[in-house]
């Protein structure tokens, strides 16, 4: 880190924001997805996940704000607070995907990037532990097993009870 001058503010809040998120990602999966360096890119899922909680929160304040509006003579709410309530409901999980795939809207195909980046990061995270754990590797084996994530430690009981079973 740059050495900085004892009157030079530094601003916290993107420093703490990377902490807890690496602190929740090595918690809960047992990978880093930030080296925490002052210069380093932040992780694709990182930057999901943040964004994510902004989103959900508007979503959140939107749709809150349409049923507050709908009860009262003013109808100014937005497209997003409108259709929320009315998507979550509305038929298959496919068909939902389709009509999200077509709304012209940056607000809502970010939603829907943030959500495929989590699920796929997910996704090959978790299917990357399972190939290494089923490869017959005693070393991966015994990564797994002695990992303090939250993650590895139900694959380990999920591991163990296959073994009880056979």
């Amino acid at each position: 880190m740059a050495t900085r001058s004892p009157s030079q503010e530094i601003d916290i809040v993107p420093w703490m924001t990377r902490t807890a998120m690496e602190v929740i990602a090595q918690a809960g999966i047992g990978i880093s997805f930030d080296s925490l360096a002052e210069d380093a890119i932040p992780h694709e899922y990182s930057i999901a996940a943040r964004n994510f909680v902004y989103v959900s929160l508007y979503l959140l304040w939107s749709a809150s704000n349409w049923i507050t509006r709908s009860q009262t003579t003013e109808n100014t709410a937005s497209f997003q607070g409108m259709a929320t309530p009315v998507l979550v409901r509305l038929g298959p999980a496919w068909f939902r995907r389709f009509v999200i795939d077509h709304i012209p809207s940056d607000f809502i195909q970010g939603a829907k990037w943030n959500i495929d980046t989590m699920y796929n990061t997910s996704v090959r995270i978790f299917q990357d532990r399972k190939r290494a754990l089923l490869s017959g590797n005693e070393v991966v084996k015994e990564d797994v097993i002695r990992g303090k994530d939250i993650l590895s430690i139900l694959r380990t009981w999920t591991f163990r009870g296959l073994f009880l079973a056979i």
